[in-house]
Formats: C-alpha cells, sequence, structure tokens
C-alpha cells in the first residue's frame, strides 16, 4: 500500500528535541513531503523568511509550542504571521490539554498535533490542511 499523500510539500519541523524532529522527518518524508527541520524559534522563523525569498516556501510549519531557547511556538507562528499572513502552522505538544493546543485558532494555528508523532495522524493532518488549502 502507497503510504504517500504529499507531492513534495515543504514542512518546517519545529523542536528542540532533534531525535522527536528526526523522527517527524521520516515519516512526513515517507508520506511524500520534503523536510526542513529547526531547533530553535529564532532559526526556525529566519528558515522561513529565507526559504520564501528564494522562491521555496514552506506550505506547513509544525512548531512545539514549549522551545527552552529563545523565543516558543506561540511567538514563532506570530513572527511567521507577521511576515506572511497566509502561513500554515500547526502547533505540537506533549500535553494536548494545554490552552494553547484546545484554543490553537486563537493563536494564528491552523491545527494542533498531540506528541507522540503516529503516522496515521500525521497523514491524517497533512490531507486535512492542503483540503483547507485548495478550497
Amino acid at each position: 500500500m502507497d503510504t504517500r499523500t504529499g507531492t513534495g510539500e515543504r514542512v518546517l519541523v519545529v523542536d528542540d528535541e532533534k531525535a522527536l524532529c528526526i523522527f517527524a522527518q521520516r515519516m512526513l518524508e515517507k508520506l511524500g513531503y520534503e523536510v526542513t527541520i529547526a531547533l530553535e524559534g529564532e532559526e526556525a522563523v529566519q528558515e522561513y523568511i529565507s526559504a520564501s525569498e528564494e522562491g521555496r516556501p514552506y506550505h506547513v510549519v509544525i512548531v512545539d509550542l514549549t522551545l527552552p531557547r529563545g523565543i516558543g511556538g506561540r511567538d514563532v507562528m506570530k513572527k511567521l504571521l507577521e511576515f506572511d499572513p497566509d502561513a500554515t502552522g500547526v502547533v505540537s505538544s506533549g500535553n494536548p490539554g494545554d490552552s494553547v493546543m484546545v484554543n490553537y485558532e486563537d493563536h494564528g494555528f491552523q491545527e494542533s498535533l498531540a506528541k507522540p508523532y503516529d503516522l496515521n495522524e500525521l497523514r491524517r493532518l497533512m490531507n486535512s490542511l492542503f483540503e483547507l488549502r485548495t478550497l
């Protein structure tokens, strides 16, 4: 069975845990996405801006809510939206009951994703995000 749902769309995964980033990257690549990882919020913002300016924009950013060094997930999304009002963001956390996870739209995110990541949940999430983008 072909597990691919993506067609090379670009995804930026932001998390301070490198192993989790690599795990997410492998799953998303298996689903057919091109993935870049960032371990800090400011790094993610700069990567997003640089890629956009180079004509290789990210279609989705999955960002951990809690990034201990520098700016956290809410501020990452705020900065991305200031640069690109159409940025598509997914907030991620190991605490699905956090108010930002529950009320993600109030913070500029389109979806929330609980950790640990699951391949089927990632597939569902990405499909729903790209359905929204094509409406």
